[in-house]
């Protein structure tokens, strides 16, 4: 499989019924592709040809944070995935979550197409509706995990290497690294 032909897999809508909906933090209403169908997706471009690997957790009060790292043919893109943790979650499930997250994220990274954000009280066409992905450039070698800005090789070792994290100028500045 080739670049073009992985882009094609990872950008094809996903059907109706494989879109849920849940309610999120700050009353947003999120739709969302489950990360098992994600999963599935990343399997159509063979399974020697993706990799997902947890970098780093991490317990911040009462949240599980997870730096993920997804790898498609050589090109990776990292993600941060949260979940509160509360007295009917453990830590082990809060992780799994955490890690699920993470994969879609970094998955959406790649224009796949299974992060959707819509508001409260705001009509916006369900994903079939939407126009289809236009074809789309090939993704940037390296790009920052919070905002999926394109990094230099040299931004992103010295980030890696201090910050444990693939991000930006800004954002580390926004951690007080430089």
């Amino acid at each position: 499989m080739n670049w073009e032909q992985a882009t094609q897999v990872l950008t094809r809508n996903f059907h109706q019924n494989e879109i849920k909906q849940r309610k999120g933090r700050k009353n947003m209403i999120f739709d969302y592709v489950p990360a098992d169908r994600v999963v599935l997706r990343l399997n159509e471009l063979g399974i020697n040809n993706w990799s997902f690997i947890i970098k780093n957790e991490k317990e911040i009060g009462n949240e599980v944070v997870v730096l993920g790292s997804l790898n498609i043919m050589g090109v990776v893109r990292e993600a941060y995935g949260s979940a509160l943790r509360d007295e009917n979650k453990d830590v082990g499930s809060c992780l799994k979550s955490s890690a699920a997250l993470s994969l879609v994220k970094a998955a959406s990274m790649f224009n796949c197409p299974c992060i959707f954000h819509v508001k409260p009280q705001q009509e916006q066409p369900r994903q079939e509706e939407r126009e289809p992905n236009p074809q789309l450039p090939l993704p940037a070698k390296h790009c920052c995990a919070e905002c999926a800005t394109e990094l230099t090789d040299k931004i992103y070792n010295w980030s890696m290497k201090n910050l444990g994290a693939a991000l930006c100028l800004r954002h580390q500045r926004n951690r007080g690294a430089i």
